[in-house]
């Protein structure tokens, strides 16, 4: 007697295999009799990314059911070297599930930007973002700095490869505490509305407006809101004026 075939995986069945196979163990729950119970007992094959060693930020991702904190917690367990490799690999699809996640996230502050160094002295966070342009024009740095006197701004601009063409993109950054549609975005505001009316670090641009040149086109009228992804890993969204323009970067700070 021939052996029998194996019955073709129900839609229900193929949804519970990729999410066992993207979260880890302790982390999953499965829906019985409308009640959600942790499911330790659950053998995964060797297909699993999670039992094989190949978890990553995209895998953990495309799970709709991994947490921020699942994500935030395994992007601070990398090294900075693949910490930043992970976070480029980051489409628009991907980036933009990562800010709808990031809602649940702590709330980020300024703090997160610069620590607690002097004024003036510049942190560089390596970013990517979502505009439709070669990969390596999507590469840049937002570079943040404290002003003197001033505890609740930080001064910033954008360092790239379209620096030099389309302008500094200068910025002004401040909590959004105390107006809730902001703080519906993102606890932390860059707003390129404002540019910095004080001394910024050593070596940086000569600051100018955001309507100069062809910066019209990119910062003008420009806000992007922050959410915090892990202890070095944020994300941003952009809106020109009041309308999200469904363009997201995601920012990983060095040391």
């Amino acid at each position: 007697m021939g052996a029998k075939l194996a019955p073709r995986p129900t839609r229900s069945t193929k949804r519970l295999y990729q999410y066992v196979t993207a979260v880890p163990v302790h982390m999953r729950q499965w829906r019985r009799g409308g009640f959600l119970r942790n499911e330790t007992a659950l053998v995964v094959g060797t297909e699993s990314p999670v039992a094989c060693g190949q978890m990553s930020l995209s895998t953990l991702l495309d799970a709709p059911a991994v947490p921020i904190q699942e994500i935030g917690g395994y992007l601070d367990g990398l090294g900075a070297d693949a910490r930043l490799t992970e976070v480029r690999e980051l489409g628009r699809g991907r980036q933009r599930a990562l800010y709808e996640k990031a809602a649940a996230a702590a709330p980020i502050d300024l703090a997160h930007f610069v620590g607690d160094v002097p004024a003036r002295t510049a942190v560089h966070h390596d970013g990517k973002n979502t505009l439709p342009l070669p990969g390596p024009w999507q590469r840049f740095q937002k570079r943040f700095c404290r002003p003197e006197g001033d505890a609740g701004r930080l001064f910033g601009y954008n360092h790239g490869p379209t620096e030099k063409t389309v302008g500094p993109g200068y910025f002004v950054a401040e909590s959004t505490r105390g107006r809730p549609t902001w703080e519906a975005r993102g606890q932390v505001v860059i707003d390129y509305f404002r540019i910095p009316d004080g001394a910024v670090a050593d070596g940086w641009p000569t600051i100018v407006t955001n309507d100069w040149r062809l910066s019209r086109f990119v910062y003008f009228e420009t806000r992007d809101f922050m959410r915090r992804v892990s202890a070095h890993v944020s994300i941003g969204a952009a809106y020109k004026r009041e309308r999200p323009l469904d363009h997201y970067f995601v920012l990983c700070r060095r040391a």
